[in-house]
């Protein structure tokens, strides 16, 4: 899917830095699936 979005140069360039991403859209879909991860782990860890 292909969405268009304004985002922070830098921003990007440092999650680049961060997750060995080749390109922006490599380095935002990583962004993605962690923040689903951390939320699902979250809400994980309020059910015990």
């Amino acid at each position: 899917m292909r969405t268009t979005v304004t985002l922070d140069e830098e921003l990007v360039a440092e999650l680049q830095g961060q997750t060995g991403a080749r390109t922006k859209t490599e380095a935002v879909a990583f962004a993605v699936r962690e923040q689903i991860r951390r939320s699902k782990m979250r809400k994980l860890a309020s059910l015990l």
